[in-house]
């Protein structure tokens, strides 16, 4: 009989990477087997490491340049990804500063990547290492500044820059933008871009534009119809743009002639970036646009943008936007103005697409963009996410059965949902006889079950009450997690379902009294996540964000067989299951060689 011992090095590590996401505190009880697994094991662990200088991570990120820095720990050896979060420059950083960070990077020898996420430059002495020692790790820089030193390092692979958002009369504007077009065409290494804006404190409100020769004087209002702040590209009055304003607009200012690198990521996340019929002629013809794989649009108004690369992107394979229904003063109350048919169409010329991510206000099942994705992807279409506009908005509104649209979606592997709820007084639960819950669970049912998911993420807003968040919702948490594998306990096929999170979020309204600093409590969100998975036949619920939560074991009926052996835990080392009872996929990929492992039936993995 094999043991683990005698696994080659190239199975154990396999093996070792599996665990990673699933269980890393197994990963953890791994390094005490042997010598030989805890190096296997580390080198999974320490594989990316990340250096925040903040108050929270001062202590966790000053251990690891101790050891990093340390020539006789093994640690540097395991290192292939170190990222710099929110340096805050030698004399303001909690726990490091550039001779740390220098030392740490001449004690690296297998690095690969190299990120530096931070509003303060990289110190030149950190890039001359990167140059001079380690002239193949791919540089990623996150900046909210032209560095120029950094932008002109042939190392750069990843670049996420945010320009000022200046007053359009500012003369800098365009020169801002002039600078970073120069960047891009000889960043011919650059792989991945990120392009944004963030509010300058220079910045003084849009005057209001009187356009002369119609009929009667028009007052252009600063707001497209997309309800965004940017320049609308259809044929209407706001397209009659002078030449100067023009120039001030938020785009990158192409000209012919002009070369971009060969991109494979590009995240326009700009939500004031104009997206007109020149500049998107241009970009087509400036860059070679085969080999991008990741797309994502946050423009107010992209439809030239679905028109000229329509059947354009081959080997597109994640696609996210955002779009906005919007009451028009023109139109009835109650009617929408949407513009996706150019989406729909868009969508429908992807041919590998394998994620779509999309985040609106409302959804609406009727819209081509929908039937389009749910015809053209539905069979081979693997991660769907619909989201809120942004992360603190409530969820969008559905107008149709979501739950006929999400069953179009056969081998879907991960599911991510932005949900309503609603407020009952109490919502009288079929798992709760005796009493009830104010929320509803009736959102659960608008998920069919999809035999093939192996991942469902559920965010769900509540409205501020008296009691604590976890009090509020515990109760309907239970029955909603209860509700779901239930479901998919109950189901005949062979489900994958392994992870089920739900999320509840709510605003704080500000308080007249003085938090522990003594200063007064501002309005905040707070978030609970319960993350539930499956370890072999026992079902492991574990409540994020919040630490009074006592073990307790359950046996939920209902289902067939024997019923769900839940278990709610504090931390995820108090799991009462076997070190490998992680998943069944993880189970059959050891089965020969641990055949005392159970083995059954993935129809019957929940009972």
């Amino acid at each position: 009989m094999a043991r683990f011992e005698d696994l080659s090095d190239d199975v154990l590590y396999l093996i070792l990477r599996h665990l990673s996401p699933e269980r890393l505190s197994s990963l953890c009880c791994l390094r005490l087997v042997s010598t030989r697994v805890k190096a296997f094991a580390e080198s999974v662990l320490y594989r990316n490491i990340i250096l925040e200088d903040n108050d929270q991570h001062d202590l966790a990120s000053y251990r690891f340049i101790e050891r990093l820095s340390n020539p006789g720990d093994a640690l540097s050896q395991h290192v292939r990804s170190l990222q710099i979060k929110s340096f805050r420059g030698d004399h303001e950083s909690f726990c490091m500063n550039t001779e740390l960070l220098a030392a740490c990077l001449n004690s690296l020898e297998r690095l690969s990547s190299f990120n530096w996420d931070s509003k303060v430059p990289l110190p030149g002495g950190l890039l001359s290492i990167l140059h001079e020692r380690l002239p193949d790790v791919r540089l990623c820089a996150t900046v909210n500044d032209l560095d120029q030193a950094l932008l002109d390092s042939p190392q750069l692979h990843r670049l996420a820059v945010s320009l000022p958002d200046l007053d359009p009369t500012d003369h800098k504007k365009p020169v801002l933008w002039e600078q970073l077009k120069q960047i891009l065409v000889h960043c011919h290494n650059l792989r991945r871009l990120m392009l944004d804006v963030h509010p300058d404190r220079t910045v003084r409100p849009l005057p209001d534009l009187t356009i002369e020769g119609t009929q009667n004087s028009v007052v252009v209002e600063s707001y497209t119809r997309w309800g965004y702040r940017g320049v609308s590209t259809d044929a209407d009055i706001t397209s009659h743009r002078s030449r100067e304003s023009e120039k001030n607009m938020v785009q990158i200012p192409l000209e012919p002639g002009d070369v971009l690198p060969t991109l494979e990521d590009l995240d326009i996340r700009a939500k004031t970036y104009n997206l007109d019929a020149r500049h998107c002629a241009q970009l087509l013809h400036c860059m070679n646009w085969t080999r991008l794989r990741r797309l994502r649009l946050g423009p107010s108004d992209p439809k030239m943008f679905f028109e000229t690369f329509k059947d354009k992107l081959p080997n597109l394979e994640v696609f996210e936007f955002t779009y906005i229904y919007e009451n028009l003063h023109y139109t009835p109350y109650d009617t929408y103005t949407p513009k996706l048919s150019a989406c729909a169409e868009f969508v429908a010329s992807i041919t590998v697409l394998k994620e779509f991510i999309v985040r609106c206000n409302t959804v609406n099942l009727k819209d081509s963009l929908w039937m389009s994705l749910a015809e053209v992807h539905g069979p081979h279409l693997e991660r769907l996410s619909i989201q809120a506009r942004y992360q603190d908005l409530e969820a969008p509104i559905c107008n149709g059965n979501l739950g006929d649209l999400l069953a179009c979606f056969s081998n879907l592997l991960a599911l991510d949902l932005a949900l309503r709820t609603c407020i009952s007084m109490p919502f009288m639960c079929s798992f709760c006889p005796i009493q009830g819950h104010a929320l509803s669970t009736n959102y659960v049912d608008t998920i069919p079950v999809i035999a093939s998911i192996r991942s469902l993420q559920i965010s769900i807003r509540v409205h501020p009450c008296d009691q604590s968040l976890y009090s509020y919702i515990a109760d309907h948490a239970h029955c909603a997690i209860r509700k779901v594998w239930t479901a998919y306990a109950n189901d005949s096929r062979n489900c994958e379902l392994e992870t089920f999170n739900i999320k509840f979020w709510r605003w704080e309204p500000t308080s007249p009294h003085l938090n522990e600093d003594g200063f007064p409590r501002n309005a905040h969100i707070t978030r609970l996540v319960f993350e539930s998975r499956m370890c072999g036949d026992r079902l492991i619920i574990k409540p994020r964000n919040h630490h009074k939560v006592q073990p307790v074991n359950q046996v939920w009926h209902g289902t067939e067989g024997e019923g769900l052996q839940a278990t709610y835990v504090a931390e995820e080392q108090n799991v009462p299951a076997p070190l490998f009872n992680v998943s069944d996929r993880f189970r059959e990929a050891l089965g020969r060689f641990f055949p005392q492992l159970p083995n059954g039936t993935r129809s019957r993995r929940y009972r």
